[in-house]
């Protein structure tokens, strides 16, 4: 490790959060410590200006740290000398969008990318910084809306342990599932929100999973009748099956779900 790699990973050690931490691990590292002028100069990878120049605030007090509080971080995305500085005082931290830049540009003062190969690293780092996050923290993906206190399972809302058993068993397989997530549709009455229990996609065709548990009462029959009629209606087959058997035996209810969907 060079001596501007050591003093970099000392930055980002004084950095607070773990995702700023990792985004300036991959998008950025120090290239140049200037003495005279008191700067340290920061090549940043042009698809990530927008989010480090969020956080510049943070990176300053970490270089202050480390090299005191006359030294000031520069950015730029030329890492050929003279550096392009991008940052003053009294304007933006970037004096133009990197987005409105050719992406294939071949000039010296760019990086040159093409634009999969911008989604494609932009869409790893955002990745990246999420994972490193505490997930236990976050929202459920999926909606779940009527149970008070419902069961997690991979960040997500689930009403029972029959309905959980369900979601490992498909996502064991490689299965494409939405748990409890509200789709929008058209019913009798106008457009709704109504939630199933799994909305199935395998082999190119859709199905709906249903466990029924104890609330699936013969007094709830007809309201269930009308709620399959609405998801009918709307080209989705329904599939019901008994909660205790989804409990006990996921697997074969899975194989009979998939065997009525291979037939619709």
């Amino acid at each position: 490790m060079t001596d501007l790699e050591l003093v970099w990973q000392k930055i980002i050690d004084k950095l607070e959060l773990p995702a700023t931490k990792l985004l300036f691990q991959q998008c950025a590292k120090l290239i140049d410590l200037d003495f005279d002028k008191k700067r340290a100069i920061i090549f940043v990878e042009k698809y990530s200006l927008k989010m480090i120049e969020s956080r510049y605030s943070r990176l300053e007090k970490a270089v202050y740290k480390v090299l005191g509080e006359d030294f000031k971080p520069i950015l730029t995305d030329n890492q050929i000398l003279p550096y392009k500085n991008h940052y003053t005082d009294n304007q933006s931290l970037f004096c133009k969008n990197p987005f409105d830049e050719d992406l294939d540009s071949d000039s010296s003062d760019s990086v040159s990318l093409t634009v999969e190969d911008f989604q494609e690293r932009k869409l790893k780092i955002i990745r990246q910084i999420e994972l490193s996050n505490n997930t236990k923290n976050l929202e459920p993906l999926n909606n779940c809306r009527f149970k008070d206190d419902p069961i997690k399972w991979k960040n997500l809302n689930f009403r029972s342990q029959s309905e959980v058993k369900i979601a490992e068993e498909l996502d064991k397989r490689g299965i494409c599932f939405f748990p409890n997530s509200a789709l929008r549709l058209t019913t009798k009455k106008g457009r709704e929100n109504k939630e199933p229990d799994f909305f199935v996609l395998y082999n190119k065709k859709y199905a709906i999973l249903e466990v029924d548990g104890i609330s699936h009462t013969p007094e709830r029959r007809v309201e269930e009748q009308e709620r399959e009629r609405d998801f009918e209606r709307n080209g989705m087959r329904i599939f019901r099956f008994d909660s205790n058997k989804c409990y006990n035996n996921p697997s074969n209810v899975v194989d009979e779900f998939l065997e009525l969907l291979n037939n619709i």
